[in-house]
């Protein structure tokens, strides 16, 4: 905030200009501001030495959940058949990798046998209002819109998410960037939720059309609602845009809000998403969180204060990334789409725990070594990126349709009659004779 005050943009004294002449009422705190939430858990329960040990069981688990990954070998008896008859093989040799551990725990969390089963009705009914249809929304956390903005009919579908557990130190609402036919739904959102902050974390270079900035009236008005912002101005760090907004509603109340806007896709920059959720904890209500389809970097920015919340107040778990983002889905399904983003987490939350425990500088080396093997099957610009644009991670989802929305048990297709085979072999007649051409059958 005090990067905002010095800034030249908001030197003047124009006591008329709604943004400058109340800046505290959109990025300050007052005694009543706070979550009461966060204050009660943090001052009561929790325990900076159970934090501590809590950090070092994580890393403890990370390190021995290894993959093994062969290096040379080709085959389990080391008897390699070639020219000759048998031909002794090199003796097969492994290597067991953290790395490898992470991705195969991510393989583990993303098949159909953990997938959570949902409803997803209301999605099916608006299809005109899903960027993708093969992202689902659940029923059952979906944001009902009950606020009209207008007298026209109206539906109260929007493609968003409400996240909100006892294992988080606030609520979240995890939505899709607007369509052209859904940023009146965008804007009816905010004034019913009354967020403090909305986080759009997509590249900044786009222009983003809900946002009333980017035309030249810095206004957007509907029957029973108006929306006021100002110009975008950078705050800290440098990379980070922030658009104060005012929305006035029906009988004259109005709402205050900050719009912070920054392309969090940059896997080294672990700063962003702990400044980002430092400004979320404080919040009394919702904090709004937006990306593309709602289920990748928004999901990692959430899955990121689940394990924070885990290890700050517990309940102990064995794998905290891992059931942080179990625990996300049952909310929002499909968050985290590749393993770059699940280690990006514990790489966020390893950097958070830097300042109470040692670095781990193995862990460190491996990522590198991993980041270089990453670049020689990707775009030499994009192989960093939490959301490249063509990522080979997501490629064997291309051509399988729809995504899953129940669960299969491991056992589901054992005891089933194989499917049958439509073909006319069976009426094709029998052979009569030997290979060789001598007849049988005389």
């Amino acid at each position: 905030m005090t990067s905002i005050l010095r800034s030249r943009k908001w030197r003047r004294s124009d006591e008329e200009d709604p943004f400058t002449s109340n800046i505290n009422a959109f990025m300050g705190f007052g005694s009543g501001d706070y979550n009461p939430k966060f204050m009660e858990e943090m001052i009561k329960d929790a325990d900076p030495w159970k934090f501590i040990e809590r950090v070092r069981k994580m890393h403890a688990t990370v390190r021995s959940d290894k993959e093994r990954i062969r290096l040379q070998g080709e085959y389990y008896n080391n008897v390699h058949i070639n020219s000759r008859m048998f031909g002794p093989s090199r003796k097969q040799m492994f290597v067991e990798s953290v790395m490898g551990g992470m991705e195969r725990r991510f393989e583990i969390i993303d098949s159909q046998v953990n997938q959570v089963s949902f409803e997803h009705t209301a999605s099916d009914r608006n299809p005109d209002k899903c960027r993708s249809q093969r992202v689902k929304c659940n029923d059952a956390t979906r944001v009902v819109l009950d606020f009209k903005s207008s007298s026209a009919e109206q539906t109260d579908f929007i493609h968003a998410n409400r996240i909100k557990s006892p294992h988080l130190f606030n609520e979240f609402i995890i939505t899709q960037t607007p369509l052209q036919n859904t940023v009146e739904d965008f804007w009816r959102m905010i004034w019913q939720e009354k967020p403090r902050f909305v986080f759009h974390l997509n590249s900044t270079n786009e222009r983003h059309a809900y946002l009333p900035s980017y035309n030249e009236s810095n206004e957007l008005t509907y029957e029973k609602l108006r929306i006021q912002t100002s110009a975008a101005f950078h705050g800290d760090p440098k990379n980070l845009y922030t658009t104060l907004v005012i929305l006035n509603g029906p009988d004259g109340e109005k709402h205050l809000m900050t719009h912070f806007e920054v392309d969090m896709n940059d896997s080294d920059d672990l700063e962003t998403p702990l400044l980002l959720l430092r400004y979320a904890r404080c919040s009394k209500t919702p904090t709004i969180v937006v990306d593309n389809l709602g289920i990748s970097r928004a999901g990692v920015l959430v899955a990121i204060e689940f394990c924070m919340h885990f290890l700050f107040l517990g309940p102990d778990h064995k794998n905290v990334v891992e059931h942080a983002i179990k625990e996300l889905r049952v909310h929002r399904p499909y968050c985290i789409e590749t393993p770059m983003q699940y280690i990006f987490i514990y790489r966020a939350i390893s950097h958070f725990a830097e300042k109470y425990n040692k670095k781990e500088t193995a862990f460190k080396q491996e990522y590198d070594q991993w980041l270089k093997e990453r670049r020689l099957r990707m775009n030499e610009k994009e192989y960093r990126k939490l959301s490249p644009i063509r990522d080979p991670d997501l490629l064997r989802g291309i051509r399988k349709g729809q995504r899953p929305t129940t669960s299969q048990e491991t056992h589901a297709r054992i005891g089933e009659l194989p499917e049958k085979y439509e073909s006319r072999s069976s009426e094709m007649p029998m052979p009569t004779s030997y290979p060789g051409g001598r007849r049988y059958d005389v």
